[in-house]
């Protein structure tokens, strides 16, 4: 399970970052927090990039290990962060729904992105099906921590605000927003383990991730907006 999540849907889910990069890009992933997408774009990647890592904070040992794999580090809120570096690709993952100003995030973007780079967001779509099934017990609603939801329309509205240009816009697969919002209507806490049959809607339950990434699939091919979006 594991060969086929990183060697196709993570291969697949990167294609618009890696056909951008080049010998010496650089590479910045918004959200990174201990590094594994960084760390999966250098041995995906054909070519030797240079990668740099933001977050709110990094703890020591986290600081450590990124700075031990030559990775560039810019802690804090991104849209304050000072670097003379232009990337060639920046990514974040979940991210853009955390934080308090969009439209400032996507213009640090703009202003840091060098001529012919990419930007590749994943984040949750307000629009989808699921939010129509589960009601407030969708799985990405997380409130507080989810301070912004995003329609397709809405998201690429601030992206092309920002000066950026939309290419791609899509759903991909979403497979634990069907457990979470199982687990929310029946009122089972995400973290408790609990004496039930339905403890199988679960994050790590490959059986029932599995079930779902397929039904995501199918809704996909139907053009039924999934609980996640790629812009």
């Amino acid at each position: 399970v594991a060969w086929i999540k990183n060697n196709l849907f993570d291969r697949q889910r990167m294609r618009p970052v890696l056909r951008r990069l080049r010998a010496g890009s650089n590479v910045l992933d918004i959200g990174a927090g201990a590094g594994k997408l960084l760390m999966l774009l250098r041995r995906i990647s054909k070519h030797p990039i240079k990668l740099h890592g933001n977050d709110l904070a990094f703890d020591e040992a986290t600081r450590q290990a990124l700075v031990s794999q030559d990775i560039t580090l810019l802690p804090g809120a991104i849209e304050f962060c000072d670097t003379p570096v232009k990337f060639d690709a920046i990514t974040g993952i979940h991210v853009i729904e955390h934080v308090l100003d969009p439209l400032a995030v996507f213009r640090w973007i703009y202003d840091h992105l060098n001529r012919g780079g990419v930007l590749y967001f994943e984040t949750p779509d307000a629009a989808t099906v699921l939010r129509r099934i589960f009601g407030n017990n969708w799985g990405h609603t997380h409130f507080p921590r989810h301070l912004n939801l995003f329609s397709k329309k809405h998201l690429a509205q601030l992206a092309t605000d920002a000066g950026l240009v939309v290419e791609s816009h899509r759903n991909t697969t979403s497979a634990p927003a069907w457990n979470m919002s199982i687990r929310n209507s029946l009122k089972m806490d995400a973290l408790t383990k609990h004496r039930s049959i339905f403890e199988m809607f679960n994050y790590t339950n490959k059986l029932t991730l599995g079930f779902f990434t397929l039904v995501d699939l199918v809704l996909i091919g139907a053009g039924i907006p999934t609980s996640t979006q790629q812009l």
